[in-house]
């Protein structure tokens, strides 16, 4: 099983990298459009057909903090290293 992980706070500093980095993993080609999905016209219908619409935005970082505590069992079980001490507020 191959798994590439993306880390949000990458992805929101560095949207082109980290957008060609995932296509690479999957061999695929660079489209201008991976960078602006949010503008596509076709139809969504999905429940998070809103957030489709939006570009990355930064608000979210580090909000999983929030939560950090309830994510230790989940984060030993998959061997991820997060400092669940360290909140961010």
């Amino acid at each position: 099983l191959r798994l590439h992980t993306v880390n949000y706070e990458a992805l929101v500093d560095d949207a082109p990298v980290q957008t060609q980095a995932m296509l690479d993993f999957l061999d695929l080609p660079f489209d201008e459009a991976c960078l602006e999905f949010h503008r596509t016209e076709r139809v969504v219908t999905t429940a998070s057909h809103w957030q489709v619409r939006q570009p990355i935005y930064r608000t979210s970082r580090q909000r999983w903090r929030r939560y950090a505590e309830h994510l230790r069992e989940l984060a030993v079980a998959i061997d991820y290293d997060i400092d669940v001490t360290d909140t961010g507020h």
